[in-house]
């Protein structure tokens, strides 16, 4: 009887692409989900921030890590105490002031607005340029409606506005005149008094309830540049009497 032969098996030898195929899947996924969890939507992050520091102010004496303008005195000092300034009751006009304008204010201006609640005040700051024309003493035509609804609906929860731009001190010009310098402090002062008198006439606002300042800032800046890094802040607050 013939004997029968076995046959020799043949190796697959590409098994390892099965295996490749499935490690690029998991590196697929795995990219999808970091991608998905490295979004940041800074929306979102704001509404959490905001919230939450408006949720701790009430209940207890906690306070963010950012001081607003009113919490410490231009001599070092703390600035008095003073009533709350939007409580659990005042949750329209919480969402009218702290998402509502801002919102407005980006469509208009197409930048955003930092905000610093604290148990006594509210501040609402942004760059320069947003505000005023390079060189202009007025407000652009498109924020002045804005911040007229802002002034007249934190002042119905405040009693005290405080006006304050910050910026480099350059020297921009001079006095035609007296052929004087004339610097970026001149004409941000300026624009402070401009803003003092608008707010003044608006409904409500009595002329002892403002206050404006300016302050210089460290950070270097070019002669082009300079209304872009500097920032206006607007705080509203109940300080004590």
């Amino acid at each position: 009887m013939a004997r029968k032969h076995k046959h020799e098996e043949h190796q697959n030898h590409e098994r390892w692409v099965i295996s490749y195929a499935d490690l690029v899947t998991l590196l697929f996924a795995l990219f999808v989900v970091l991608y998905a969890l490295g979004e940041v939507k800074l929306k979102k992050l704001k509404e959490v921030k905001q919230s939450l520091a408006f949720a701790f102010h009430f209940d207890g004496a906690g306070k963010t890590f950012e001081e607003g303008i009113h919490e410490k005195g231009d001599v070092g000092g703390d600035l008095l105490e003073g009533a709350m300034i939007l409580n659990p009751q005042r949750g329209d006009m919480k969402e009218y002031l702290l998402q509502t304008l801002p919102e407005e204010f980006e469509e208009i201006s197409g930048k955003s607005l930092d905000i610093v609640l604290s148990d006594d005040t509210v501040a609402f700051s942004g760059p320069l340029s947003a505000f005023f024309s390079p060189g202009s003493k007025r407000l652009r035509p498109e924020i002045h409606p804005w911040l007229t609804k802002l002034v007249e609906g934190a002042h119905a929860v405040a009693s005290h506005v405080r006006i304050r731009i910050e910026a480099p001190r350059l020297r921009i010009g001079q006095v035609q005149a007296t052929r004087a310098p004339y610097f970026s402090r001149d004409l941000c002062l300026e624009r402070l008094g401009f803003l003092d008198s608008m707010v003044g006439l608006m409904t409500g606002v009595a002329e002892g309830d403002i206050n404006h300042e300016f302050s210089t800032m460290t950070l270097p800046a070019s002669l082009s540049s300079w209304e872009d890094v500097a920032t206006i802040a607007f705080a509203f607050s109940n300080p004590d009497k």
